[in-house]
């Protein structure tokens, strides 16, 4: 077994045995032919049940959130989510932790980073922040 195959083995038993969270993917169409109208967000797909570690946001260990956080893109409220390299986490997502859900969250876009080692995604790291009424604007 190479080097590469047994980190991400590690990794995936490290994230494992994390907390359950769940991605629930949108598609977004606009109400009607007005170009000022509201989005209107429809859920798309089966949600997608996934373990992984998510912590507060810490600016003092990490140089990417330090950036982040002096220039206004990531408030320490915000979560770190660490997960799967190959789950697909682009797109409009809301991000349920716990299980059953105790919060829902949606991803900073600017902050998902994908961990590589030789051409295979091995984890990835994505800031998130909750949604304080639980939904998105438009949601059906």
């Amino acid at each position: 077994m190479s080097f590469r195959d047994e980190l991400v083995t590690d990794m995936q038993g490290i994230l494992l045995y994390g907390d359950k969270f769940r991605i629930r993917n949108y598609t977004g169409s606009i109400g009607s032919a007005n170009y000022d109208d509201a989005q209107v967000l429809t859920k798309s797909g089966s949600d997608v049940w996934a373990s992984g570690l998510w912590f507060p946001v810490n600016g003092k260990t990490s140089s990417s959130a330090a950036t982040l956080i002096m220039q206004g893109k990531v408030l320490l409220s915000d979560k770190t989510l660490y997960c799967d390299g190959n789950i697909n986490l682009s797109g409009t997502v809301k991000i349920g932790l716990g299980s059953p859900v105790t919060s829902e969250h949606y991803i900073l876009s600017e902050g998902i980073q994908v961990y590589w080692v030789n051409g295979l995604a091995v984890y990835q790291k994505a800031f998130i922040r909750t949604l304080p009424l639980g939904s998105f604007s438009g949601e059906m």
